[in-house]
């Protein structure tokens, strides 16, 4: 125990240190949630995000404050999330990753077109309530028609994201974890207990945690988009179409 800190704190250097590398509308925010009520887990959101006008010395500095920082005893991961957009020095950024031995949690979305469609549709959340996450169901958004030209052009910006993103993650020398949208959505619990078993700390079934976030947007993109025919038609690449239908009744011919 330091000389300095309260009795029941202590420098635990078997501290599991992480950060959550993501895209956009990947579920990071619903898993830091989780995170946030694991007794054992110290989890913070997208703090870099707001450091960014202060300059990349000061994210860095946050940084090794956070990963420095004396935790209770019974703590045993302490972490983060960030978008690598966010990170303003990715070099010192990577070599810090490095210097505390953290471990990447990478978290990806298979299915660009929806994640494309996510993120405008977030946009129109947050134009109503002032925020990005779904936090009361009448709040939803309804079915809308959407600007084709915008969604090409998101879907081609994404593709360029992802890419950068996995290459960045691929060049750390350090313990990495993909985990994928679909996946979760698919079988939660069992990405969660991936994610226990990486970060070496056993977290809660989801049934035990008051999630406060809710899917913005539905996974069937036929009740999402009022033109839905006309975005299908527009997507030219069979790959692309079969992510718009993937999830809804509408067939492919």
């Amino acid at each position: 125990m330091t000389g300095n800190s309260p009795p029941d704190f202590d420098r635990n250097d078997n501290l599991c240190r992480f950060v959550v590398l993501f895209g956009g509308r990947t579920g990071s925010t619903h898993l830091i949630d989780i995170l946030q009520q694991q007794p054992a887990v110290v989890a913070k959101m997208e703090h870099l995000q707001h450091l960014r006008g202060k300059g990349a010395d000061t994210q860095l500095d946050w940084v090794r404050s956070l990963y420095d920082q004396p935790t209770p005893k019974h703590v045993r991961a302490i972490g983060f999330k960030t978008k690598l957009g966010d990170v303003l020095d990715k070099i010192l950024f990577a070599d810090l990753l490095d210097h505390y031995g953290v471990r990447v949690v990478f978290m990806q979305r298979r299915n660009v077109v929806k994640a494309a469609v996510s993120i405008i549709n977030s946009h129109r959340l947050f134009e109503k309530t002032g925020h990005w996450q779904l936090f009361n169901e009448a709040d939803r958004p309804d079915c809308f028609e959407i600007d084709i030209d915008q969604l090409l052009k998101m879907v081609c910006n994404r593709q360029g994201v992802d890419e950068g993103l996995a290459q960045f993650v691929e060049s750390l020398d350090r313990p990495k974890l993909s985990v994928f949208y679909e996946d979760f959505l698919k079988d939660e619990q069992a990405e969660l207990d991936r994610i226990g078993e990486f970060l070496d700390v056993p977290i809660v079934q989801p049934a035990a945690v008051q999630t406060r976030i809710h899917k913005v947007t539905s996974d069937d993109m036929s009740v999402v988009l009022s033109n839905f025919a006309q975005v299908l038609d527009a997507l030219s690449d069979p790959e692309l179409q079969a992510m718009l239908c993937e999830g809804s009744c509408t067939e492919i011919h």
